[in-house]
């Protein structure tokens, strides 16, 4: 079962304990009012003030918390921020008062919005590589977001962003924007969490650290006349009639490793830490308010209501043939991409994870005799039981 608490009924949870019996996991959206509230009191008592409480009650029911507050609501300086209005103020304020307490509620841990970076990745290829204009690339978001696999919140604001344009001298705005941001911590969680837990989650690793290389702009700018990558040469990503084929392919089989890794993250927590969490439920709250609402989602909740015990979204029947079909298309922009020396941090770390996991066999059989040799760490056969090690410089 899933209970939406809103702004409008926060203040009964916070008369009726008895709710928190049934609670198996708490996922907080990052704030409770709506972005355009201009009353202050509201917002702070609403985002705010019944955050911390939700915190505190969840500490004291250990009740894991998955909280995911969203960096670009009010930007990703470093130091002193300055939000813009009330609404984000208060998600700097929970921001900091998350950070300042997460070693108090070790339960509280990141989600990343991971999609909002391979539909940069999709971006920097057509400028790049087509030299295509912001309304041009507009164009083909609104074709992607029209289709099942990509309708979502983050691909129709994306064109919103990439039609905009600049007031002063109407060009387009976004490329008016500095090209460099940070994280804020909620996807360092997520990422030093898998870690934790043994799940396997590149291409959100990937999309957190594309924030960090982001940030590291003077030496960016000063390596680029040191280091010599080949020249940006065009090739396939396919034309707007056809909505750019390939690059559709590759955004959204990065769009579904995303789900896939996440998913898994939250299974294998709800099996480690006995959360019992019900995985349709849990993508159900997400195409609620939240920014990575989309389409697709209905999609998982049938996944795992055919298969509760699914090992991963991919082999999902109908995930599994998007991926045998799409899977051509991604290698050839993961591979047109290098020869171009354009980085793609998130397609590239999607091809592999999806070359990975259909490998029966992967070379850390090799690692393994090395692990042995330089430190006796034993190892396992395929022929015979038991643990085995070898002196392999004798």
């Amino acid at each position: 079962e899933v209970i939406e608490v809103e702004k409008n009924d926060s203040w009964h949870w916070r008369k009726n304990f008895y709710e928190w019996k049934k609670v198996e996991c708490i996922i907080h959206q990052g704030a409770m009012s709506s972005t355009t509230n201009t009353n202050l009191k509201q917002i702070f008592t609403f985002n705010i003030d019944f955050s911390e409480w939700l915190f505190e009650q969840a500490a004291k029911y250990d009740i894991p918390v998955k909280y995911a507050s969203s960096a670009s609501v009010y930007g990703n300086q470093q130091g002193i921020i300055n939000p813009l209005n009330y609404y984000a103020l208060s998600k700097v304020t929970t921001d900091y008062w998350v950070q300042d307490h997460i070693d108090e509620f070790p339960l509280i841990q990141g989600f990343r919005y991971f999609n909002v970076y391979f539909l940069a990745e999709g971006y920097d290829l057509m400028k790049r590589v087509k030299g295509m204009t912001g309304v041009q690339m507009a164009d083909v978001l609104g074709q992607w977001n029209a289709t099942e696999e990509l309708s979502s919140y983050l691909v129709e604001i994306t064109e919103v962003c990439l039609r905009t344009k600049d007031p002063i001298d109407g060009t387009d705005l976004v490329e008016k924007i500095t090209d460099q941001a940070g994280q804020k911590g909620t996807g360092l969680w997520t990422v030093v969490t898998a870690l934790q837990m043994g799940a396997s989650v590149p291409t959100i690793y990937a999309s957190l650290n594309a924030r960090v290389m982001s940030s590291m702009k003077p030496q960016r700018v000063a390596a680029e006349s040191i280091l010599k990558g080949p020249t940006i040469k065009d090739f396939d990503l396919g034309t707007p009639d056809d909505a750019m084929a390939p690059l559709m392919d590759a955004t959204v089989l990065s769009c579904i490793a995303s789900y896939a890794q996440g998913m898994e993250l939250l299974r294998i927590a709800s099996q480690d830490l006995d959360y019992e969490l019900h995985m349709p439920s849990i993508a159900q709250i997400w195409k609620g308010g939240c920014i990575i609402r989309a389409r697709l989602l209905k999609r998982i909740q049938d996944a795992f209501h055919a298969d509760p015990q699914l090992p991963n979204l991919m082999v999902d029947p109908w995930f599994a043939e998007q991926i045998n079909r799409r899977l051509p298309g991604l290698a050839q922009v993961v591979a047109g991409a290098a020869e171009a020396g354009i980085p793609v941090p998130c397609f590239s770390s999607t091809l592999d994870y999806i070359n990975s996991y259909r490998s029966g066999r992967l070379p850390q059989n090799l690692v393994q005799a090395m692990r042995d040799c330089f430190g006796s760490h034993t190892y396992q056969r395929v022929d015979k039981e038991g643990t085995f090690h070898t002196e392999w410089l004798s």
